[in-house]
């Protein structure tokens, strides 16, 4: 683990010691009234990228397999339906402006965590819970508004159950440095109901349930996400604005030359591949950048178990396998197909298409537009790098 990640989890863990997650003792914020909820929805700006006005849900797929989401849509809002899953839009995200509006049922059932619990998740990863928590003790970190399991709101600024609330969320997404290093951690403003509840506070790590996630540079960007707790809470109005970073490059990046010449031995890599099977995530795979020269990249990636099928229109991947053992799925039909960014799709699998068994030393180029995945039989492991070339510098 570098440095960066190292002295983050301590970080979390000094805060962890003084209250453990979800600590019940831990200090209850303040409730601030916030004042009665508008009449009407303020209408987004022009700039804006309306995810839902309350006509339909064809900007949002079932999390768990993209098929089209099944939450319910009616009287200009969408209502969980417990049971059919978190849903995500179909477009990816990283920093951004995010407005959601939210309400709890009006009809009051259960009791903390069980009464009025849902979730809005920034790059699919980060959570800002959703809770009715007006007169509803529950763990502080866990109560409307939390960094869920990190960050207590504040304060308090519920409205009573049934009523309209709003959040409104400034994020910025994690930053890594030559790709694999972190550089910043990612970050959340959130107002609620017009008071500011979190105040530039960082995330320790993607959000888990009693733990906290660790930092890996998979992506820059993800979907925004919104959670089947099994309440019916409703959404309404929910639009984004993707912001643009204002960071210029430092004097030593803008100084240093384009790279004509790298070289990894094959004992590098050796170490590279052990490393990686150390820090194997939830999905059984870990990965790391070795460089990035923008017009082209390498990468190296380790999987225990078979990943999903990915599809790139823009980008030929180039393929050689270190060590382990794994099939190739080349072409065919993606189910549950969902956008991740341009040109860029994953799915849950590949029907029909060629199969094309995988050892050590094996250099495969796959084209441009043609989705594909890696199969890894039960108890084995995969390990390539991966060279990944716009196609129109073919």
């Amino acid at each position: 683990m570098d440095l960066s990640l190292t002295l983050l989890a301590a970080a979390a863990l000094l805060v962890a010691g003084q209250f453990p997650i979800h600590d019940e003792n831990r200090p209850q914020p303040r409730v601030v009234d916030p004042g009665p909820a508008a009449e009407r929805p303020a209408p987004p700006p022009s700039d804006a990228l309306v995810l839902f006005d309350g006509g339909d849900l064809a900007k949002w797929r079932t999390k768990k397999d993209g098929s089209p989401a099944k939450w319910k849509v009616a009287g200009g809002a969408m209502e969980v339906v417990a049971g059919t899953g978190d849903i995500e839009t179909a477009q990816g995200f990283g920093d951004c402006q995010l407005h959601v509006e939210w309400a709890t049922p009006a009809v009051v059932a259960g009791e903390g965590q069980h009464r009025g619990n849902s979730g809005v998740f920034l790059m699919g990863q980060y959570e800002v819970q959703v809770l009715d928590s007006h007169g509803n003790k529950t763990y502080p970190d866990g109560q409307a508004a939390a960094l869920y399991g990190q960050h207590p709101p504040l304060v308090n600024a519920s409205r009573p159950p049934g009523q309209w609330q709003t959040y409104d969320i400034a994020f910025t997404a994690p930053r890594f440095k030559a790709g694999t290093t972190l550089d910043r951690p990612a970050s959340a403003t959130v107002v609620h109901n017009g008071i500011v509840v979190q105040n530039g506070a960082t995330f320790w790590g993607p959000t888990l349930h009693k733990q906290i996630g660790a930092y890996t540079p998979d992506t820059a960007r993800g979907p925004i996400a919104l959670q089947d707790h099994g309440n019916p809470v409703r959404y309404r109005n929910v639009w984004i604005r993707p912001l643009s970073a204002r960071e210029q490059p430092t004097a030593a990046a803008a100084a240093t030359p384009a790279p004509t010449f790298a070289l990894w031995k094959s004992g590098d890599l050796a170490k590279h591949d052990e490393e990686l099977a150390k820090h194997v995530g939830e999905d059984h795979s870990s990965r790391e950048t070795l460089a990035d020269y923008k017009s082209h990249r390498f990468r190296m990636l380790y999987r225990d178990a078979d990943g999903n099928p990915e599809q790139h229109d823009t980008i030929i991947d180039i393929v050689y396998v270190k060590s382990g053992e794994g099939t190739l799925m080349l072409g065919g039909t993606m189910a549950g197909r969902r956008t991740t960014g341009p040109g860029e799709f994953v799915g849950t699998r590949l029907d029909g298409g060629a199969r094309h068994p995988l050892g050590a030393g094996d250099i495969v180029h796959i084209p441009a537009g043609i989705p594909h995945s890696f199969l890894v039989p039960q108890g084995k492991h995969l390990t390539y790098v991966l060279l990944k070339i716009p196609a129109a510098e073919r």
